[in-house]
């Protein structure tokens, strides 16, 4: 059930992390450690609508997050709580709900958004069924139930080539995020990015999703997908590839969420530039051009602690 009470120590706790200018980090990990601390008798789905309703109407973020003081091409930090994208709010929530202890934390957040828990921009998992997805169920992180909440006859099929030398050629300068650069310096730095191309390995993804439709032939088919579930929206827009250089897997991500019996996606919405609430089924049909359907996932705890 939903929790307006979630909501309002959620709003207490960011008002004074976003106030506090100075020392970010230290106000972040102690208002993370108090979200912990606060939803530790619950289960995993139950922290991940509660931890997910704390960031209700926080502001939309592009790329909020890059590779901490020391990156090399992203200097934005590991983790924040102030601005989300959709794959950003998703993975801050699960390594919330996963999480112990603020290192736990650090440390799935790490194993979420990088490959072989090293923090790099080529390690990073850009793509997300290509990268994010596949790592995540190799690491034992999230599994794949589509094909448990949907029959064989509601299940379609497709492949999809990911392009990541042409990707990595056609980057745009807003990916370096480095401060007090100069204009030549920036030039070489992207110089340097484009140049990653070469050692970039691209990918033929097969994906199994639910078609869109079939939520509209039987709406039954909402019902078996579980609080909590993450939903990956399947699509691949229409001249994303002579802008990017590639096409791409996925068009968005976020949460079902049940309230009163009625389905919801909780997600970092672009168009509204918050995390909100929005009726399952009216997204389905408001975005019909360019999500082909959905996958759905389940956050899980390791055996083994990252």
């Amino acid at each position: 059930m939903y929790d307006k009470k979630w909501r309002k120590i959620g709003g207490l706790l960011l008002s004074t992390l976003i106030m506090a200018t100075f020392s970010f980090a230290d106000s972040t990990d102690n208002t993370i450690q108090h979200l912990l601390n606060s939803c530790k008798p619950y289960s995993l789905s139950d922290k991940m609508v509660k931890l997910s309703s704390v960031f209700f109407n926080v502001p939309y973020q592009v790329e909020p997050l890059g590779e901490g003081k020391q990156g090399e091409f992203n200097r934005q930090p590991l983790y924040r709580l102030d601005g989300f994208d959709c794959e950003t709010f998703v993975n801050t929530v699960s390594a919330l709900a996963l999480a112990h202890n603020i290192k736990q934390f650090q440390q799935y957040m790490r194993d979420l958004t990088y490959q072989n828990k090293k923090i790099s921009f080529v390690t990073r998992k850009h793509f997300v069924i290509a990268d994010w997805l596949q790592d995540n169920i190799k690491q034992g992180l999230m599994d794949d139930m589509t094909l448990r909440v949907a029959d064989r006859n509601d299940i379609a099929v497709y492949s999809i080539y990911i392009n990541k030398k042409n990707w990595f050629k056609q980057l745009p300068e807003s990916r370096i995020k480095l401060p007090h650069l100069t204009v030549t310096e920036r030039y070489h730095k992207l110089m340097e990015l484009h140049a990653l191309s070469l050692h970039a390995k691209d990918k033929m993804v097969k994906i199994h999703y639910i078609p869109l439709q079939r939520f509209f032939i039987h709406p039954q088919l909402m019902t078996r997908i579980p609080q909590a579930a993450i939903i990956i929206f399947v699509g691949n827009p229409l001249k994303i590839k002579q802008e990017i250089g590639t096409d791409i897997d996925a068009v968005h991500m976020g949460f079902m969420i049940w309230k009163d019996s009625k389905p919801y996606l909780r997600a970092a919405s672009l168009g509204e530039q918050r995390i909100l609430d929005i009726p399952f089924l009216a997204y389905l049909h408001y975005n019909q051009d360019t999500v082909k359907g959905v996958m759905v996932l389940q956050l899980r705890k390791p055996s083994i602690n990252t």
